[in-house]
């Protein structure tokens, strides 16, 4: 039994619309069949004189329906059709398609959208004709199918193609397909390297863009909604930008006139940490310069990530777009643009920082767009050194300082937080203005159901629970206050005046210092008190703030921790300094000497205040000793101080006034240090201390776990 010819139904839906639309396809299909031989592959030969066609829908459309139903078996007196007489009613149908030529047009909201580009874009009649074809061919199926009738194409293949379907000169087609022409310099079409099926060679913009054509005569912005967003204005301030005041002082005004004397090629990079305020800054400078900001999403319409070479159309097309207009781009999170672009033939806009092709593309791009970009990243890292060079400026949008911070807290949590929360809160250098604002957005949002007490909890709550997530310690809303009230410099045995020290450091404003000895004989609380002194901030890290498992990393660490504590005039405290500067000469590892290299080289080139502390100063590199401007031992504290200190924590601890007997026990402990006093204290919480002698046993015992090499028990009873 002869095998039956397909018989799928045709569906409609897969057409156009307006009939106008409908023919136009059938036009285009009529030339693939006759002009471009794809009559091969739609007329089958099942058998010696069974004619068949390899897609049915096809055959509907163009009018050869009448032979799909036929019974082929010649018993039935059924005339056979032959494959020429297929082939010579298809020219005819042809002849009679061209000879209309004139009346088949696409669709009329098709007409104005590609109309309203071309004058825009300056769009050739050729340009604008591959365009209405490339959208006819992804918004129908039945086209879709006739072109795969072709199979797949080079590129020269698929020039010669759209030549005969668009009846245009092969020269006009290949000049618009070029690397400089409209349709792809703009982004409104793409094509892939290798061999593909006709519409999967040439991408259009978007997934969306087709069918925004089609559906309605629109403004050309509204055709690539989905990719280029309208922003929304700006929640901050300028003042909320004080701690990059240098660099705002150039950009505000260079902004402003390259606006509006048309300046091309200008573009900003700006990074800095998540949250603080990198799009908020740019949405500022855009309501600044009196512009409309754009933005290239990184997202679609249904929230999935766009891949990079979907936002590099989308560049390409806003600049062209809008170069008329007074306008302004941001592009964030570029972390996975700048690695090398091939251009807009290569093959899914792959990307290799090898590739010279890609570095020259994007090169081209920033020093030709029309419309002011700024390019936002979280990490400077993601940047390709050889691209910085191209942007007229770069500059880190930091974490705020301390005194901001807590301005900041204060506006966004608007009475949510006690001013002891604001305090603590405001300390943590990782605190960025978008975690203190989405947190306060939430328990504003449920605080009709919250005591006072618990909004306070449940907004530090929030915040930490973010800080935690980024990697960040988490702020300790509970902790005592660092620097004890009862803290003297008068109670540090020192060989210098410590008082003295604080008011030389105000006069000249700089200093470093290198303060050893003891633990806890009060090098760290020195510089707290210090901070409070001088009315600055202090800026704290410790070894495990600065070190990494990463080579090179902890040298970027040491240099933002100069630079953030220069940028906020504040006092830099390393803690535990021997764990990075140790004696290079023992040095076995390269990293060692060039952590202890640029730790020396940013103490050069600080004009702040710089103190550093150390247990163990034997440890040090001996020729970095000479870099610090003062070098001071801090010892156990001497008799007199230690009588006057027990003292003083007798009575804060309610014990009656001490005397003789106390004062000779006292006198006789020659390791005793303000730490020890201070760590008493904090026991007395949960160990009451109701006596003298729980006061003096437990300083004993403090002492008695000290390396001193003298080990004698006192007693007291």
């Amino acid at each position: 039994m002869p095998r039956r010819c397909k018989n799928r139904k045709l569906d409609s839906s897969t057409f156009l619309d307006d009939s106008s639309g409908l023919e136009l396809i059938k036009l285009y299909s009529l030339r693939l069949l006759t002009r471009l031989g794809a009559h091969r592959s739609f007329i089958e030969k099942a058998y010696p004189q069974e004619i068949t066609f390899s897609n049915d829908n096809i055959a509907r459309l163009i009018g050869i329906d009448q032979w799909l139903d036929n019974k082929l078996e010649e018993d039935d007196g059924v005339e056979i059709t032959t494959r020429k007489e297929v082939l010579q009613a298809i020219q005819s149908m042809h002849e009679t398609a061209e000879a209309e030529t004139d009346k088949l047009v696409p669709s009329k909201a098709l007409q104005h959208n590609s109309q309203q580009l071309a004058q825009i874009l300056g769009l050739t009649k050729t340009e604008c004709r591959i365009l209405e074809f490339t959208v006819q061919l992804h918004s129908s199926s039945i086209l879709e199918e006739a072109t795969e009738l072709l199979g797949e194409l080079s590129l020269n293949q698929l020039i010669q193609a759209l030549s005969v379907l668009l009846d245009a000169p092969l020269e006009s087609v290949q000049q618009a397909l070029s690397y400089k022409g409209k349709l792809l310099t703009t982004g409104l079409l793409n094509l892939l390297s290798d061999r593909y099926l006709l519409k999967e060679k040439v991408e259009l913009f978007s997934a969306k863009f087709a069918e925004r054509m089609l559906s309605k005569e629109t403004h050309p912005l509204d055709l690539f909604k989905d990719q280029i967003l309208l922003t929304e204005p700006s929640t901050l301030k300028f003042d909320d930008f004080s701690h990059i005041e240098d660099s705002l002082k150039i950009l505000r005004p260079y902004l402003k006139l390259a606006v509006s004397t048309k300046r091309k090629g200008v573009n900003i990079f700006i990074y800095g940490a998540p949250g603080v305020g990198k799009t908020e800054l740019v949405r500022l400078l855009g309501q600044d310069c009196g512009v409309t900001l754009y933005e290239v999403s990184s997202e679609d319409e249904n929230g999935d990530t766009l891949i990079s070479s979907s936002r590099l159309r989308a560049f390409q097309a806003s600049q062209s777009i809008l170069k008329d207009q007074k306008a302004m781009l941001l592009f964030d999170e570029v972390e996975d643009i700048f690695g090398g672009y091939q251009g807009p033939f290569s093959n899914l806009f792959s990307f290799s920082s090898q590739n010279d092709n890609s570095k020259g593309w994007i090169n081209r791009a920033l020093e030709n767009n029309h419309v002011p970009t700024i390019w936002l990243s979280n990490d400077r890292e993601c940047m390709d050194p050889a691209y910085i060079r191209r942007f007229d400026l770069s500059f880190e949008i930091p974490i705020p300082p301390r005194a901001q911070r807590e301005r900041i807290l204060k506006e966004q949590s608007d009475g949510l937080l006690s001013e002891a929360s604001l305090t603590r809160m405001a300390d943590s250098e990782q605190l960025a203005p978008a975690i203190v604002a989405r947190a306060s957005a939430v328990i504003k949002f449920i605080q009709p159901l919250l005591t006072d007490d618990e909004k306070n909890d449940s907004i530090g709550h929030l915040i930490n629970n973010t800080l935690i997530a980024q990697g960040h310690k988490a702020i300790s809303l509970s902790k005592t206050a660092r620097l004890p009230d009862y803290y003297d410099p008068a109670f540090v045995n020192t060989d210098s005046s410590l008082t003295a020290i604080a008011q030389g450091l105000e006069l000249s404003g700089c200093g470093t210092l290198c303060l050893y000895g003891p633990s806890g004989t009060g090098k760290s609380a020195y510089a707290h008190w210090l901070s409070k002194y001088l009315e600055l901030p202090l800026h704290i890290k410790k070894a495990s703030d600065l070190l990494s498992k990463y080579v090179g990393e902890m040298e970027q660490n040491l240099a933002r921790a100069f630079r953030t504590a220069e940028q906020n005039n504040a006092i830099l405290l390393l803690d535990e300094i021997d764990s990075f500067l140790q004696n290079r000469s023992i040095a076995t590892r390269s990293w060692e000497v060039s952590q202890v290299n640029e730790l020396l080289t940013q103490m050069e080139n600080y004009s702040g205040i710089m103190v550093a502390t150390t247990n163990l100063v034997n440890n040090l590199d001996q020729a970095s000793l000479r870099r610090f401007d003062l070098k001071l031992m801090f010892n156990y504290l001497i008799p007199k101080q230690a009588w006057k200190l027990y003292c003083q924590h007798s009575q804060s601890l309610g014990l009656k006034k001490p005397g003789a007997l106390q004062k000779r026990y006292i006198l006789s402990m020659e390791v005793l240090t303000p730490g020890d006093f201070a760590q008493i204290t904090r026991q007395h919480r949960f160990r009451p201390i109701k006596s003298h002698v729980d006061l003096i046993n437990c300083l004993q015992d403090e002492c008695a776990l000290k390396d001193t090499g003298n080990k004698r028990a006192i007693g007291f009873t």
